[in-house]
């Protein structure tokens, strides 16, 4: 305790003299809509819409096609949105936009949220010797304005709650260059979530995690949206998608081209589906994953039963 008290002092002395590469987006001077266009109307157009996307434009260079045209996307308060797509469509580079790091040629992005992103590779976040240092730089960075001011024992609290969280207190005094691939994408979750994200948006964050990994990831996620954040995240994984979002658009021609909530996003989606509607979708066409398809066979033998 007295090491990590002394640990977070100094990260608050010397802060300024390096940071990572953390994209905060703190919008409270931003206009903020409660309404806006869904491109579906299933989707409930009751709760309050916090971030919009208004008919962005975008190229890297006056040279190149345009990733993004006419983009629009509204996204609802406690919304866990999977955004899918090929490769290049220009997924990631609308979650750059939205969280600033990039600036459309046109249209623009209205929220009222904090944004923070957590970008696909996690190694980019981490400036630190050990594991525990990462998230004592991120309690005393000045960018860091709800923790930041907070006491020393506060701040040294709220790192160990932290790290038992994300289970990580094992492996605390470790480099996170040495750490597997799973725990560095724990690391970086655990860091981009002490900056009290409201819209937190994830960049492939499932990439080359084992299942074990992907089942912890995702049940933290489903934590983290019923707690009150609201998700964007970018992926390929249909599977990790149709489990735990509630939401999942479509990205194509550099336009969202479709938005639903998930089961019927992939339960009326004949090419871009699960393994498990694929295979039983005819007989149960509203299954979706294996659980889904489990169920329903339960179902159907206690109706045979009866």
């Amino acid at each position: 305790q007295k090491w990590l008290h002394n640990l977070v002092e100094r990260n608050d002395r010397h802060h300024h003299s390096k940071s990572s590469n953390m994209n905060v987006k703190n919008t409270s001077n931003r206009s903020d809509d409660s309404t806006g266009n869904s491109s579906n109307n299933n989707i409930n157009n009751n709760s309050q819409i916090i971030l919009q996307v208004k008919d962005v434009m975008f190229g890297y260079s006056k040279q190149t096609p345009l990733v993004l045209e006419h983009m629009n996307l509204s996204v609802r308060k406690g919304t866990f949105l999977g955004i899918l797509g090929g490769n290049g469509a220009g997924k990631s580079t609308l979650l750059k936009i939205i969280a600033g790091v990039r600036r459309p040629v046109s249209g623009k992005v209205k929220s009222k949220k904090r944004i923070v992103l957590l970008p696909q590779n996690p190694l980019s976040l981490f400036t630190e010797v050990s594991v525990e240092e990462e998230l004592a730089e991120a309690v005393t960075s000045k960018s860091n304005t709800a923790l930041c001011q907070k006491s020393r024992d506060e701040q040294i609290e709220i790192v160990n709650d932290m790290l038992r969280q994300m289970d990580l207190d094992q492996i605390r005094k470790q480099n996170p260059n040495d750490i597997s691939g799973g725990q560095q994408q724990k690391l970086a979750l655990a860091k981009v979530l002490l900056y009290q994200p409201e819209i937190l948006l994830l960049d492939e964050p499932t990439k080359g995690l084992d299942p074990y990994f992907k089942e912890f990831l995702g049940e933290q996620l489903m934590k983290l949206n019923k707690s009150g954040i609201t998700i964007l995240m970018v992926s390929h994984d249909i599977e990790f998608c149709s489990s735990y979002t509630s939401e999942c658009a479509f990205l194509f021609d550099r336009q969202i081209v479709t938005q639903d909530q998930t089961k019927r996003f992939f339960a009326g989606n004949t090419f871009y589906t699960t393994q498990a509607n694929r295979i039983a979708g005819e007989l149960f066409p509203d299954c979706v994953t294996c659980k889904d398809v489990v169920l329903a066979v339960q179902n159907l033998r206690e109706e045979r039963q009866e």
